[in-house]
């Protein structure tokens, strides 16, 4: 289950964490945006207007899956990925810096 929402993790796209918390992509990025700065908060509202707009493209044409380069989606999702998870929003040095506010 999402450590955020408490829903089924298999509904949605997920993170698993080495610390075992396991958390929807939309709730981790959702909770973890207040905490980024400024720049990076913006850059991921980019990324995921792209990926999602690519996303429904994607929906609507074959894709070859083989393609050794990666596709302008799976560069938007790594971007995205490194961004908001980069570490555990509850181990991490977020929660850390956040401990005595």
């Amino acid at each position: 289950r999402c450590a955020i929402c408490c829903d089924l993790l298999m509904t949605r796209p997920f993170y698993i964490f080495s610390c075992t918390h396991k958390f929807h992509s939309d709730c981790l990025a959702e909770s973890i945006l207040p905490h980024l700065p400024a720049p990076r908060q913006r850059r991921v509202v980019e990324l995921q207007t792209v990926v999602d707009t690519l996303s429904r493209e994607t929906d609507n044409t074959s894709m070859d899956s083989r393609s050794p380069v990666p596709s302008k989606l799976d560069q938007a999702q790594a971007e995205l990925d490194d961004l908001i998870a980069a570490e555990c929003l509850f181990c991490g040095e977020i929660m850390v810096r956040n401990i005595d506010k």
